[in-house]
Order: C-alpha cells, then sequence, then structure tokens
C-alpha cells in the first residue's frame, strides 16, 4: 500500500509526464475497442458474402493426367479455357469409376468431340438496283472483320451485268456452233455490230495457293437480260455470299448435366434428350432403293444464341458507262478482274453488314426442331440439315514461361485446307477468313470416310455423319451462380478478354474481345451441338482419319479410346464452409485421385483472378495487346475467412506499438529526471527491487485509468461508427492497458533500480558531451542534442513511422485502386476494402506519434533547461533555441518518414506488383504533411522555453 501512496505522490508531482502517457494510452485502448467493434460487425458481413458464393456449378473439377499447365499447378489457378484445347483424354470406364466413388452426387462428363464448318447462307438481292432498260453493271466487294474491328481480311468480290439486249448462251456441244468461235466464253451479245463476252468463263482452272487466294475469292460475273424469256434462263439477281460458322460438338451425359446446370429446363424449342437417345448406325437407315451408302445419325440439341467478333462487310457500287463500253472486248479473267476492282464508282448503292453471331441465331431459328427419327420416316439422308463430313481439332495453347502470360505462336499448315474428296471451292475446304490470322493451337483435320459394318455384313457406312435436331437450347437459360465465385464453365458461357492498358482499351473500343471463329485462334467459342453421351459412338477409328489430300491415303487414325474431356464433380452432403463440408469435399477428391490417377482440383470456393495476358500483333493487323483474363483462383474463400480484415488487426498492432513506445518514452524520462530522488531512496536503504516496483506501480495506476477512460469514451464513438459495441471487449482492453504500460515501462524500472546513490548526486552533464558539431546557431545546437540522444530518436522516429506507413497504404488503396486491392473477385469485394474506420485507425496513429514527438521534446526542454539558461544569459536569442526544437522535430520527422515511406511502398509492391504514378504522388504528399506537422507540434516546446526561470536555473547551477 505504501507503495501505491507512493506512486500516486510521484503522479501528482510530475503531473506533465504522467498526462503525457495517460493521453497515449487513453487513445489507444479509445481506437482499439471502437475498431474492433467494427471489424466484428463487418465480419458477419464478410462470412456472410463468402457462404453465399462459396458454391459454384461444381465443387471439384477432374482433368486428363497432365493437363493441368505449370502454373495452374504452382499457384492454385484453373485457366478459363482449359477445355478448347482438350479433346479426350479421360475414359468411359473412368467417368463410371468417379460416378460410383462414395459421397459424389453428380459426375457431369463433358466431351469435346471437334468443330464442323456450317456454312450459312448470305443471300444479297440485287433487282431493285437493276434498270430494266440499257445496261447496269454493279460491282460487289465484302471485307471481313473480327477482333473489335482490329482485324480485316478481303472477302469475296464480283459483279452484276444487266442488259436488254439478248444474250446468247451455250447449251450443247461447242463443236455443234456454226459461229465456231461464239460461245467458246460463255454468254454473248452483240453491241454496235461487234460480239461482246460480259461475262466470260474460264475453260481451265487456276492454280491456286489456298482458300485466301484472290483468284478464289475473285466470284466473276453474272449476266442477265430483261429481254422476254431471257432473264431467267441467264441468271439471276441474287449474289450468294456464306459465312462459315465453325460448330463446336459436345457429348454430354443428359441426366447428370440437367442436375449440374439445369440444361433440360434451358431447352426452348423441341425436346431434351432422353435416355434412350443414342446414334443410328447407317446400316440401320432404311434404304431407298436409290443405292445410296446411307451415313450414320447422330441426335443433337443446339444451342440457338452463339457470342462472336466476326462480321461480314458487302458493298454495292454501280460503274460508269466507259466500263460497260469496255466490259465483254477482253475475255481474258485476269484483265476482267482488274477492269471491274479498278474501276471509279459512280455511287454506292447499298452497304450491308452481317454480324456472325445474329446469322447463326437466325439459321439455327430457321432449323426444324425434334425432327423425326430416321427409322420412323425412312429420310433421305440429303435432307438433314446438318451433317458431318470433316472434323477439326485444335491443339491445346502453349505459353511461355513467366508472367504476364504469353501464348506461344504456331505457323498455320496450309495443307489442312485442302479438300479430300469432294470440294466447292476449287479444292479446298471453306473455311472461315480469320482461319489465316495469327494461329496458337495446330489443328487436326479428321475426314468422314465409309467403312464396312462388320466382316460378316456387306452394309457400308456413308461418308457423313448426320445430325438429327431434337431441340434447341438457350445457354443464357442455364443455372446461374455468383459471379464472384465463378468457375469455368466453357460449355455455355465463352470467355472474354479485356484491355489491361488505356492502348489496349482504346485499341478494342473499349470492348470485350471475344472469339473470331478461327479454331486456331486464342479465344474458342461454345459448343454449338451437344449430342448424348450414348451417342458417342458414332464418332470412332473407323469412321474419321487423316488424309493426304495427294493420294488420298489415311495417314492417322482418329483415336476414340479416351473420349471424356472432363468431369465437373458435385459432392453430397456440403452445407457451407463448414470444417465436415470442407473435409468431405477434400476425401472425394482424394479417392478421384486414386481411383482414376487424373489431375484433380478442388473448386469449390474459388473466385475469378485476372491474369495479364500479351497477345502480339497478328496477320490480319490487330496491333499487340496487353490484356486481362479471368482464371480461377483456388480456396479464396476459406482464405478471406480464415484471414478476416487482417489490415485491421494490423492496425490494432500499430496503435498498441505506438502507445508503447510513447509509454516508453514517458518511463524513461522521468527515471532519468529522478536520478538524484532514485539515489536518495537507495542512501535511506530502498532495496533495488523496491524502487523498480514503485516506477511500476506508477504505471500501472496510469495504465488502468487510462484504460477505464478509453473504454467509456468507446461507447459513444463506436454507435457513431455503426458498430456493434462489446462491453467484453472493452473490459479486456482496459485489462490490457494496465497490463501495458508497466510492460512498457520496464526497461526504465530496471533501471531504477541500478541507480547507485553516489553516481546518482553526481553533477548531470549539460553541455551534451563532446559535440560533433560546430556550435554556430540554433540549427547546429539541434542536431547536436538530438543526436545526443539516439534513444529518443530511434523511439521517436519509429513513432512516426508507423502513421505514415499506414496512411500511405490505406491512402493509395482508396484513392488508387478505389478501395480494393487487385485480385480475385470475391476478394476484392470483402477483404481488402478500406472503411473509413481504418482511415480513422491511421489517423489515431498519427496522434499518437505526435504525442510522442511532442513528449520527446518537452523532456528535452526539462533536461535541457540549465543549458537553455546559460546560453541566454550569454546573449542567444529566443528565435535561435526555439529553432533548436525545431531542428530536433525535424530531424525525427525526417528519419521517421523515411522509414515509413519504405515500409509503405514495399507494402503496396507486395500487394498490387508494381507502383504507380498515383502512389508515388500520395508518398509525397504524406511526407510533406508529416514534416508540416511536425514542425507544427514543436510550436508548443518552443513557447514554453519562454517561460524558463533563467535567474533560478542559473543559481541552482
Amino acid at each position: 500500500m505504501e507503495l501505491v501512496r507512493f506512486a500516486w505522490s510521484r503522479i501528482r508531482g510530475d503531473l506533465r509526464r504522467s498526462l503525457a502517457t495517460f493521453a497515449a494510452i487513453t487513445i489507444a485502448v479509445t481506437s482499439f475497442v471502437v475498431l474492433a467493434a467494427s471489424t466484428a460487425t463487418q465480419q458477419a458481413a464478410v462470412t456472410e458474402t463468402a457462404e453465399a458464393n462459396y458454391r459454384a456449378a461444381y465443387d471439384i473439377l477432374v482433368r486428363p493426367k497432365g493437363s493441368a499447365l505449370e502454373k495452374e499447378r504452382v499457384e492454385g489457378l484453373v485457366r478459363s479455357n482449359y477445355l478448347s484445347g482438350t479433346f479426350g483424354g479421360l475414359t468411359l470406364k473412368q467417368y463410371e469409376a468417379i460416378k460410383a466413388i462414395r459421397g459424389v452426387e453428380v459426375a457431369a462428363p463433358i466431351a469435346m468431340l471437334g468443330y464442323e464448318y456450317q456454312q450459312i447462307p448470305v443471300v444479297i438481292d440485287t433487282k431493285s438496283l437493276l434498270a430494266d432498260s440499257g445496261q447496269t453493271l454493279l460491282r460487289y466487294r465484302s471485307e471481313i472483320t473480327a477482333r473489335n474491328g482490329t482485324a480485316k481480311a478481303p472477302g469475296p468480290s464480283g459483279y452484276r451485268y444487266q442488259t436488254d439486249r439478248e444474250l446468247k448462251y451455250y447449251e450443247g456441244n461447242l463443236l455443234e456452233l456454226k459461229d465456231g468461235e461464239l460461245g467458246r466464253y460463255g454468254q454473248w451479245e452483240v453491241a454496235d455490230g461487234s460480239v461482246k463476252y460480259p461475262c466470260p468463263i474460264s475453260e481451265e482452272e487456276p492454280t491456286l495457293s489456298g482458300p485466301f487466294d484472290p483468284a478464289t475469292l475473285w466470284q466473276q460475273g453474272r449476266c442477265m437480260s430483261t429481254r422476254p424469256g431471257q432473264a431467267s434462263g441467264s441468271g439471276n439477281t441474287e449474289i450468294p455470299l456464306e459465312v462459315t460458322y465453325p460448330m463446336l460438338i459436345a457429348a454430354v451425359d443428359p441426366a447428370a448435366e440437367a442436375a449440374l446446370v439445369g440444361l433440360d429446363s434451358a431447352v426452348y424449342e423441341g425436346r431434351y434428350f432422353t435416355a434412350e437417345d443414342t446414334f443410328t448406325p447407317g446400316d440401320k437407315v432404311p434404304a431407298q432403293g436409290n443405292g445410296e451408302h446411307y451415313p450414320d445419325v447422330v441426335p443433337v440439341v443446339l444451342a440457338g444464341t452463339q457470342d462472336a467478333d466476326y462480321q461480314l462487310h458487302v458493298t454495292l457500287e454501280s460503274l460508269p458507262r466507259s466500263v460497260i463500253d469496255q466490259l465483254g472486248k477482253d475475255v481474258n479473267l485476269e484483265h476482267v478482274r482488274t477492269l471491274i476492282q479498278h474501276a471509279d464508282a459512280t455511287a454506292v448503292v447499298q452497304d450491308r453488314t452481317i454480324d456472325a453471331s445474329t446469322l447463326y441465331a437466325d439459321h439455327i431459328k430457321g432449323l426444324t426442331a425434334n425432327q423425326p427419327a430416321p427409322e420412323q420416316t425412312g429420310e433421305d439422308p440429303a435432307e438433314f440439315p446438318l451433317s458431318l463430313r470433316k472434323l477439326w481439332r485444335p491443339a491445346d495453347v502453349t505459353y511461355q514461361p513467366g508472367s504476364p502470360l504469353r501464348p506461344v505462336t504456331v505457323g498455320v499448315d496450309k495443307t489442312q485446307w485442302r479438300a479430300v474428296f469432294e470440294s466447292s471451292n476449287s479444292g479446298f475446304e471453306t473455311v472461315p477468313f480469320t482461319a489465316q490470322d495469327t494461329s496458337y493451337r495446330s489443328t487436326a483435320a479428321y475426314t468422314v470416310h465409309e467403312y464396312s459394318h462388320g466382316s460378316n455384313s456387306s452394309g457400308i457406312g456413308g461418308n457423313a455423319i448426320n445430325f438429327q435436331v431434337v431441340g434447341k437450347f438457350d445457354p443464357a437459360g442455364i443455372k446461374e451462380f455468383s459471379g464472384l465465385s465463378a468457375v469455368p464453365l466453357e460449355t455455355y458461357r465463352a470467355p472474354s478478354l479485356v484491355g489491361a492498358d488505356q492502348a489496349s482499351r482504346e485499341a478494342l473500343g473499349d470492348q470485350a474481345m471475344r472469339g473470331d471463329l478461327n479454331v486456331a485462334g486464342y479465344l474458342q467459342q461454345t459448343p454449338s451441338i451437344l449430342i448424348p453421351l450414348n451417342a458417342i459412338g458414332a464418332f470412332r477409328s473407323n469412321r474419321l482419319g487423316v488424309f493426304d489430300p495427294e493420294d488420298f491415303k489415311q495417314v492417322a487414325d482418329f483415336d476414340d479410346t479416351a473420349p471424356v474431356s472432363a468431369v465437373r464433380v458435385r459432392v453430397g452432403g456440403v452445407t457451407g464452409m463448414d470444417q465436415a463440408s470442407r473435409e468431405r469435399i477434400a476425401a472425394v477428391a482424394a479417392s478421384i485421385t486414386d481411383a482414376v490417377g487424373a489431375d484433380v482440383d478442388i473448386t469449390i470456393g474459388s473466385s475469378p483472378e485476372m491474369q495479364q495476358a500479351h497477345l502480339p500483333a497478328t496477320t490480319l493487323g490487330s496491333p499487340s495487346l496487353n490484356l486481362v483474363e479471368p482464371w480461377s483462383r483456388k480456396g479464396v474463400a476459406i482464405q478471406i475467412v480464415a484471414a478476416i480484415d487482417a489490415k485491421s488487426l494490423l492496425l490494432f498492432g500499430l496503435i498498441l506499438i505506438s502507445s508503447a513506445l510513447t509509454v516508453a518514452i514517458s518511463a524513461g524520462a522521468a527515471v532519468r529526471a529522478r536520478r538524484r530522488e532514485l539515489g536518495i531512496l537507495a542512501a535511506i536503504g530502498w532495496t533495488a527491487a523496491r524502487r523498480r516496483n514503485a516506477i511500476l506501480a506508477e504505471l500501472t495506476i496510469i495504465g488502468a485509468a487510462a484504460g477505464i477512460l478509453g473504454a467509456v469514451l468507446s461507447w459513444p464513438l463506436a454507435l457513431l461508427a455503426q458498430a456493434r459495441f462489446d462491453w467484453q471487449q472493452a473490459v479486456l482492453a482496459v485489462v490490457a492497458a494496465t497490463i501495458l504500460a508497466p510492460v512498457a515501462g520496464s526497461a526504465a524500472a530496471w533501471r531504477a533500480g541500478r541507480v547507485h546513490p553516489i553516481e546518482a548526486l553526481r553533477a548531470t552533464e549539460r553541455g551534451g558531451g563532446r559535440r560533433t558539431l560546430p556550435l554556430w546557431g540554433g540549427v547546429s545546437l539541434g542536431v547536436i542534442r538530438i543526436l545526443r540522444r539516439p534513444g529518443r530518436l530511434l523511439l521517436g522516429s519509429v513513432a512516426i513511422a508507423l502513421p505514415v506507413t499506414s496512411l500511405l497504404v490505406l491512402t493509395s488503396l482508396s484513392q488508387v485502386f478505389s478501395g480494393r486491392v487487385v485480385g480475385t473477385l470475391l476478394g476484392d469485394t470483402v477483404a481488402i476494402l478500406v472503411r473509413p474506420q481504418d482511415l480513422v485507425a491511421g489517423a489515431f496513429l498519427g496522434l499518437l506519434g505526435l504525442g510522442a514527438l511532442a513528449l520527446i521534446l518537452f523532456l528535452n526542454i526539462a533536461e535541457d533547461a540549465p543549458m537553455y539558461a546559460s546560453l541566454q544569459a550569454i546573449g542567444w536569442r529566443q528565435a535561435w533555441l526555439a529553432r533548436s526544437l525545431s531542428v530536433q522535430a525535424i530531424t525525427i520527422g525526417l528519419v521517421g518518414s523515411a522509414i515509413g515511406l519504405a515500409a509503405g511502398l514495399g507494402i503496396m509492391l507486395w500487394l498490387t506488383e508494381t507502383i504507380p504514378t498515383q502512389v508515388v504522388q500520395i508518398s509525397a504528399i504524406t511526407v510533406a504533411t508529416t514534416l508540416a506537422a511536425t514542425l507544427l507540434v514543436s510550436l508548443g516546446p518552443a513557447a514554453a522555453l519562454r517561460h524558463l526561470p533563467t535567474a533560478r536555473l542559473l543559481a541552482e547551477e
């Protein structure tokens, strides 16, 4: 009890120092309790958000062994386009093994089979643009654009000629013509007594380099006459163009897909698959008596819409009379093409843009759904609207090592465009014009060929696979899952990329980049044709193969041994993020790994994370682009809940550290100032332990009183912050403050116990010891005095560095990143959001730091008072002495700012992997504000110098 009375008397006797310590602990307790209440309030909201976005379409993804990229394995990611280059790899037996594992509620396989090219007609009628009298010459040109208009390629071109003269044309053998030469070059007319061939034809096939050869794109001309009986027989007014649309074929298990994403509910026309749906072999298709070799027939459900970036622009122009007069005089096809293509037009008479996505939707709309099976009607195979004669399979994308993602480009193998058995495009396949652009995937082209049904059967299958359309589905009707926890679902939603920098965003017109119908391109569209898994037998090794276009020999078989590309698994009994559910999922994943030896990813709790990708400039004119691509980061939800609001917890710690520094400075100064008193106490018999306990008791009383006041003040502040105030946390804060004060002052208490009477009564050094700088004014005096106290310089600098670091980081996140750090969508939403309470905590730290600085300056004045009195006596001005205090404050501010700046920039670099220009600007403002605040704080101690009792101090000396 005696120690308590002694401690209380010392608190009253040294009231300034006691009040400084009291204020520091009060601020610490108040801010701690308010922040704890705020964090507890947000924790409930964060946990609720994470729980609501915890589960996506599937919990576990199973892919063929080795199909995951090293980046995926090392960094815990799943790429968004993992299916686009994965054609098989898992066997049906492995799929059945996964289904049989205990705990698997749904196992939904997806077997990517390949692309078939569908030629969708685009008909442009020129009838209204052709005059009924005289002669009219129209030229049409087309251009294909993709990649948000950055990729461009020339399309088909030609002309339409209409005349009121009689057009003659050859209908028999050339040798039977009386005129000999007339008719050799196609349709002809007589103008001004001369024979003209306005639409000459070629007698020899030109040598072409590919489907994009200018000679291939030139569709020549079509001539018509308005004379009675002539127009219908000599041609028509339509321009027959087309868009070649790759339709991706995938096989699904109907029941599993319905259970996983509700595919059956998305069917809007026709019907969904039944368990009995399978393919009909060609030998089971009823014969028509015409000797046809019948194809297999596969039931399909078609996607009603597709998202693709591919446009066909068609321009029609009228050509002048001078060109009409020249037309037909020269029968050289190259000369005619030059004449038409280079002529100056008189007017643009029509300009149309056909979007591939719209054209696809209209084409699908025109197809009849729920077609009857061939065995029911004996339907002619030629009547099927969709059929497969060639199957294209692009390989997977590979990446260069390092970051950002840099996909490896591959050369285009033009031999794949050569037709094998038949062609309607001058010996080549008809492919999208973007197929000639820069490629990231090698492509294999499998041709459907005739086959024997078996050694005991004479039946022969035809060289096609026909599709029986039973229904249509809307991809938008698939079950919705939260975008914050989205996992790749390429079967229904194609990935898209957006610009990562201003130049890329401007190049893309501030729009996302989508697939451009190039099956060897980086992005791919979703499947257009779904077939039941039971019908996958139509795609087999004796049905498809790679053929040499030169000698028609088969050089590679179609691999049908492992058709499944991935299996998406939903685990039963999962109720949320609880430990039991997580263990159940982990056990199922481990069982799948043991059973099938595949790449197994636990995707529940994932969230999209943007990956930087760089695409080089392309052949068709797209510039190099820096893009961001959404991959899935695994386990994000669990990480967020496990590390809930770590930044606020860090601020709690910084506040406690700052308060402890203030207590340590105050206690150390108290022991230094009371050396004589402690020496006298030692001389009269106080033991070292008793002296230490006296100091600790004093600090304990201050800590307890400050803790109680801080807890009381935190109640209304928590209500203002709309946080849940917790009295239990407030009581714990009081206990913590009561413990913090003596712990922070333990070093000073230890020094108090070591004071010896003789040393304590010896005169203290007034001049600061040996000066390291010449004393020529207030600046040098300030530098000398602060350097003589390196301990206080360090403690004060750390107290300033803490708020500099926290305010720099919080302000940068709030201003530069709009309160969020770039990362996963779920993480950006709930984890790194900068709240006002965090900024208030940073302000509290600033107050504590400046309070510590003020305490140091006042302590220095108290200890150096005799020196200041002596300097005043010999003529030093008051301004010089005040300047010395300002220099001490600036020195502490500079060192503290440097430490805080280094720490803050390091944290920002760790969080964001870059230091934007705005962060540098915020750093400069923060440092300037800090130095200005330290100067402001020094004004109070400087004013205290005017009230020094100079006469008394000199008399004591």
